[in-house]
């Protein structure tokens, strides 16, 4: 493949993280107004929604056995 084909898709790659992070950045700043907690705890608060659904699957495997 061509090495330049690689540099756009990373690029646009790179953009659209950039875009939807500052999309989000907005409601996660009311919510920890409106939840009281530190820069920190929102920032744990974040990390934890994006690993809901593996620790889900963790959970009901667990549940299995």
């Amino acid at each position: 493949m061509n090495i330049w084909l690689w540099v756009v898709v990373l690029g646009l790659a790179a953009w659209a993280a950039h875009w939807g992070a500052d999309k989000l950045l907005t409601p996660l700043k009311m919510l920890r107004k409106q939840w009281g907690l530190t820069a920190s705890a929102g920032v744990a608060f974040l990390a934890l929604v994006n690993a809901s659904p593996e620790v889900a699957m963790v959970f009901f495997v667990i549940k299995l056995f």
